[in-house]
């Protein structure tokens, strides 16, 4: 059977957690056989909820990036926090971009849960504030 857009997700998503010897780690994450997996790749069967599979293996993604983030931010409060996340933002960004997204989305995408938690934190006044003092920090540069 031909392969699947399924099991070309799998497989690339295997590969990020796992590298090149994916299979079996994915299976564990799964609760699966390694020979489940084979199947699901070969495309001659396929798992009961194929969106379900592949959430699970986002959330792990996630994960992962969030412990790797958590690694590059500086233990140090007074260390800059926006020149260690930038760059990490910014290939999120460019990562949109290259797979079809417009700019201006992904910027939201990225903007949105901040100003989330900033208004969590601060509420709505928190947001103007952070916005103003964004804001007046660029009139200088």
């Amino acid at each position: 059977m031909a392969r699947t857009a399924f099991a070309d997700t799998l497989a690339a998503y295997g590969r990020l957690l796992h590298g090149e010897q994916w299979q079996r780690g994915i299976g564990r994450d799964l609760n699966v056989s390694e020979r489940t997996i084979r199947h699901w790749v070969m495309g001659d069967r396929s798992p009961r909820d194929p969106d379900q599979v592949l959430a699970d293996l986002q959330r792990l993604l996630s994960g992962r990036l969030a412990a790797i983030i958590l690694a590059m931010v500086p233990p140090s409060p007074d260390a800059d926090i926006q020149e260690a996340i930038s760059p990490v933002v910014m290939q999120i960004a460019e990562a949109a971009h290259a797979r079809g997204w417009h700019p201006a989305d992904a910027a939201m995408a990225i903007l949105l849960p901040t100003l989330d938690m900033i208004r969590a934190g601060a509420g709505p006044d928190g947001i103007r504030a952070a916005v103003d003092e964004y804001l007046s920090s660029r009139e200088n540069v």
